[in-house]
């Protein structure tokens, strides 16, 4: 694991820490403040919730009520590669968001824990942990998804099929799969707009049923709500994350009528 030039620090986890959860990542945050010229400056415990092995570095940013997102100064993960992590405590960070253009209620987006609030007013109304509402993970569902994956055609509610590249609206959810490796993916941007993403790391076979199967698995024990019959996915086949390292990304569609109908 390569720990950048941000201030480390490990001590007990506060009582008051508002603790919020993803299937890979955990983070509690431990405080708030504003130093100077708006540089907002939290610490926060993070937690790698698995699986162990190759890992591009997580999303780390604050965004504000425009839309705008603001980095933290310096790095923590390796920038742009893969580091090694078994799952476990990785101690307390210091990160610095230089915010001073923000406005607007301010959220944090780390790794793949749905966005949360950690101000009302930029740097005018910070919460105190405590007043933070932490996202959990839910429990993951028992059985895998029986969903139907299409690949070069997309069904309609027709009874018909489309022979398409890919379906011409946007999926409800992409399911990304890192060859051997866990992507950092909260969101894909694809030709019709931005798709949610959620990451896993894949180490089968390299062959579209084996992907298939552990994409179905995936949205069995994490998206349980997409098991009806009027969704399908759809597999968009090999692509790159940002980074450049290979993925591969299935999408989850509602069933919409057939074209011109």
């Amino acid at each position: 694991m390569h720990l950048a030039p941000l201030i480390l620090l490990f001590f007990a986890h506060a009582a008051s820490a508002a603790d919020a959860s993803g299937r890979n990542w955990r983070i509690a945050v431990q405080s708030l403040q504003c130093q100077g010229n708006g540089l907002l400056v939290m610490g926060a415990r993070v937690h790698y919730r698995g699986p162990d092995g190759a890992v591009e570095a997580p999303i780390v940013q604050i965004v504000d009520a425009s839309g705008n997102a603001y980095r933290p100064l310096g790095k923590w993960l390796s920038g742009g590669g893969l580091s090694h992590l078994k799952a476990g405590d990785l101690g307390v960070v210091h990160f610095r968001f230089p915010v001073h253009t923000a406005s607007g209620a301010l959220e944090l987006e780390f790794g793949d824990i749905r966005a949360f609030t950690v101000s009302r007013d930029a740097c005018k109304a910070l919460l105190r942990p405590e007043q933070v509402k932490a996202p959990r993970a839910p429990p993951p569902a028992a059985t895998k998804s029986n969903v139907a994956v299409y690949r070069e055609r997309y069904p309609c509610s027709a009874g018909r099929s489309v022979a398409a590249e890919y379906p011409p609206y946007l999926p409800l959810q992409l399911i990304v799969l890192g060859r051997g490796y866990l992507p950092n993916a909260r969101a894909i941007e694809l030709p019709m707009g931005r798709s949610p993403a959620q990451s896993y790391a894949y180490t089968g076979l390299d062959e579209l049923q084996h992907i298939e199967d552990a994409a179905r698995r995936a949205l069995g024990a994490d998206f349980p709500e997409y098991r009806s019959p009027k969704y399908f996915a759809f597999n968009w086949g090999v692509q790159r994350s940002q980074t450049g390292n290979e993925l591969y990304s299935i999408g989850v569609y509602e069933l919409r009528p057939c074209p011109g109908v």
